[in-house]
């Protein structure tokens, strides 16, 4: 068994993105783009979720056709932001491991069996995650609804879910890396292959996530509040525009870390070794 130095996986998971953060840049770009359109016009607004009850909590009958177009919206916007991430993350991964490119197009304009991988890989784990939530639902369910459901309350049947399944999440993420690179990227060979690191992968990946959450929510509020403060709500299109960047732009690097940490996981833990991992100096 080979024992994964977290310190040592964390270092090298920013000197991959800082070191090559011109090939990060050249690979996001274009799933940052998608990534904005999306937000501007299929991301669910607070005030679609507050629709959906009334004044007290309380269910509100009328909101039918609301409650339709928030799930169907909610829906589309899911699958459409896996699919743009999983082109930026199958391209991301293969070039931490050395990887050949999948095309000489960038990503987010083609879409590679490698892709698909990834996407796969993805989707399974999306479903483990809501495997726990329903089990959660299932056991908070009823006082929630009995109290209303809101979005404080959705959050934090949220947040106890993905507790309750990080270490599982964590010792199934290294599907992730392998598809990315066409290799077998069944749930069990990840099991197999963090055995005795089922821990130090939790604690990694539970915390890279965390930290990415607070920044991502801090630069978010902070900024919201000074285009506010500036332009007064609700927002314009330009401030708009400004406000989404950043937190796409936020979103990308905070991933980027976290699948170059993954990546790195995967190969110290027998993955192929394509090619020495280095980070490479970059140009400007």
């Amino acid at each position: 068994m080979h024992a994964l130095n977290l310190a040592d996986i964390v270092a090298g998971a920013w000197q991959l993105f800082w070191g090559r953060r011109r090939v990060w840049f050249d690979l996001a770009l274009i799933p940052l783009i998608w990534s904005m359109l999306l937000d501007m016009t299929l991301l669910p607004r607070p005030a679609d979720m507050a629709a959906l009850s009334g004044p007290d909590g309380s269910a509100n009958p009328e909101a039918g056709a609301a409650a339709f177009g928030f799930l169907a919206s909610a829906l589309l916007y899911l699958v459409l932001s896996m699919m743009v991430w999983a082109m930026f993350a199958s391209a991301w991964m293969r070039a931490c491991l050395g990887g050949q490119p999948a095309s000489a197009r960038p990503p987010g304009l083609y879409w590679s069996s490698y892709d698909s991988g990834v996407l796969g890989a993805a989707v399974r784990l999306t479903l483990i995650l809501f495997a726990g939530f329903a089990v959660v639902m299932l056991v908070l369910g009823p006082s929630l609804l009995g109290q209303g459901l809101n979005a404080g309350s959705a959050m934090s049947v949220a947040i106890v879910a993905l507790f309750g399944v990080a270490p599982m999440l964590a010792r199934s993420s290294l599907i992730l890396p392998a598809a990315s690179v066409g290799q077998p990227a069944a749930i069990v060979d990840s099991w197999r292959q963090s055995s005795g690191n089922a821990l130090r992968l939790l604690v990694l990946l539970l915390s890279l996530v965390v930290v990415a959450y607070l920044v991502g929510f801090l630069v978010a509020i902070v900024l919201a509040d000074i285009l506010r403060g500036l332009f007064g709500t609700p927002l314009t299109i330009g401030p708009r525009l400004v406000l989404v960047l950043v937190v796409n732009l936020t979103s990308f690097a905070a991933s980027a870390v976290i699948l170059a940490a993954l990546a790195l996981c995967y190969r110290r833990l027998g993955g192929p070794r394509l090619r020495p991992v280095a980070a490479e100096q970059d140009d400007g």
